[in-house]
This record gives structure tokens, C-alpha cells and sequence, in this order.
């Protein structure tokens, strides 16, 4: 005859020698959450700051097709409160009856025969350099007459204020110094 032996399996006697407490499973709850918040807020924080980043880098990228544009036509794109139709000029040629600023008809046709852009490579196609890395059109102000323009992006909580906007101010000033001293006659010593 064989005999098998049972494999001995502890008993428990009394009920709560056996199990975990509540008291347990809640500090192990509570140990669990706050690593997990932890690297919540880190990866937030890490997140945030690439997006920031890269908007920065899109924001100079922007900048220097406004001086591109602003050093050809000698004046930034109109200020229309919608920067899809504000940065359209530094894609594509102003038409006649454009919505540069310019009170003389000559000088405007003056100033389209001097466009040489696009200033702003567009690869895909899909306008996305006119949203930041929240996917929020940026803010353009540009008052006519002035030599300076700004763009603003309001940043992760995509309203105006709380901190966290991000401005790039476009000061036209060195390209206006910069073509001032090539107009300067060299002195001769005698």
C-alpha cells in the first residue's frame, strides 16, 4: 500500500496571527502614494520643462524670421489679433492690397517687390509654428511704427498670467544699426 504524505500547510489557530492588520495596509497604502506622487510630480516637472523648451526654441525661430522680414520691408508683419493671418506674410508674399501698414500705395509696392522669404520654412505644411508646445496659437502685438514686436506664449496653464508666460520681445533696433553704418563714408587721415 502506498501512502502519500500531506505536505504540512501551516494552520492558523487564531484568525489574526494569519492576515496582515488594517493598520498595515494602510501604511502600506500610504507608502505606495506618496511614490507615486513623487514620480508624478517629477515627470510633470520634466514634461513641462522639454515643452518649455521647445517653444523657446520655436519662439527664436519665429524671431529671426520677423528680423528677416522686418530687414527686407523695413516693418514687421501688421498686428491683426490673429497670428494666423499676422505671420502669413512670412510665409508667403504680401499681396497689393495687402494688410502691411502703409498709408502710400508706392511704398507698399515698394515693399512687396522687396519681400525675399518665405522667412519661415514650414515643412509639414500644417501651420504648426504659429501654436506653442501647448498647442495654443501664440500671442503677436506689434504696434505700427514701432522697431520692436512681442511674442508670447502663455505656457503650461494656457492663460495669461501666473507666471509661467513666456515673451520673446523682436527689437529691430541692430538691423537698423547695422544697415546705418554700411550708409557712413569712411574718414581719411591726413
Amino acid at each position: 500500500m502506498i501512502t502519500y504524505k500531506r505536505a504540512h500547510m501551516p494552520t492558523c489557530k487564531r484568525v489574526n496571527v494569519c492576515g496582515i492588520t488594517l493598520m498595515e495596509l494602510i501604511v502600506a497604502i500610504v507608502i505606495i502614494s506618496m511614490i507615486a506622487g513623487t514620480f508624478v510630480t517629477i515627470f510633470y516637472n520634466v514634461t513641462n520643462s522639454d515643452l518649455t523648451n521647445a517653444t523657446r526654441d520655436e519662439m527664436a525661430k519665429i524671431k529671426d524670421a520677423l528680423l528677416a522680414f522686418y530687414e527686407d520691408l523695413d516693418q514687421f508683419p501688421k498686428d491683426t489679433n490673429a497670428v494666423s493671418t499676422d505671420f502669413l506674410d512670412l510665409k508667403r508674399q504680401p499681396l497689393d492690397q495687402s494688410r502691411m501698414n502703409a498709408a502710400d500705395t508706392n511704398l507698399q509696392a515698394w515693399r512687396n517687390s522687396k519681400w525675399n522669404g518665405p522667412y519661415i520654412q514650414d515643412k509639414f505644411d500644417d501651420n504648426m509654428y504659429l501654436k506653442d508646445a501647448w498647442q495654443m496659437d501664440y500671442v503677436y502685438d506689434y504696434t505700427y511704427g514701432n522697431d520692436y514686436c512681442e511674442i508670447t506664449s502663455y505656457g503650461p496653464n494656457r492663460v495669461s498670467g501666473g507666471g509661467d508666460d513666456i515673451t520673446l520681445r523682436v527689437n529691430a533696433r541692430v538691423i537698423k544699426a547695422v544697415s546705418y553704418t554700411h550708409l557712413t563714408l569712411p574718414t581719411k587721415r591726413i
